[in-house]
C-alpha cells in the first residue's frame, strides 16, 4: 500500500477495472538514487491484474513503484506511482 513500510515483497500485484495489454503495460521498482530492482511479469487470466515478481534482493529503503497500463478495450493509457519502505 502506498506509504506503507513492508518486508521485502515477493509478488507486487497490481488490478485494473478493466483488461489491459501485457505488452504495453509494465511495473518499475526503483530508489531515489538510481537503484533498481528488475522484475518479471504477469498478467492474470482475466487480463485485469499485473503481478510483478522480483529477481533480485531489495535494499532496506524507500521505494518508488511506477506503473503504466494500456486499456485492451480503447487502447487508453494510464499511469502512476506511489512509494513504499522496505525494512
Amino acid at each position: 500500500a502506498k506509504d506503507s513500510t513492508v518486508s521485502p515483497p515477493k509478488a507486487i500485484k497490481l488490478t485494473f477495472s478493466e483488461k489491459i495489454v501485457p505488452a504495453f503495460s509494465g511495473i518499475k521498482l526503483s530508489m531515489g538514487h538510481g537503484m533498481a530492482v528488475s522484475t518479471k511479469t504477469s498478467l492474470s487470466d482475466d487480463g485485469k491484474t499485473l503481478t510483478a515478481r522480483p529477481t533480485s534482493p531489495f535494499m532496506s529503503g524507500k521505494w518508488t513503484l511506477s506503473w503504466h497500463a494500456t486499456s485492451a478495450d480503447d487502447g487508453h493509457k494510464s499511469e502512476g506511482s506511489y512509494d513504499f519502505t522496505i525494512k
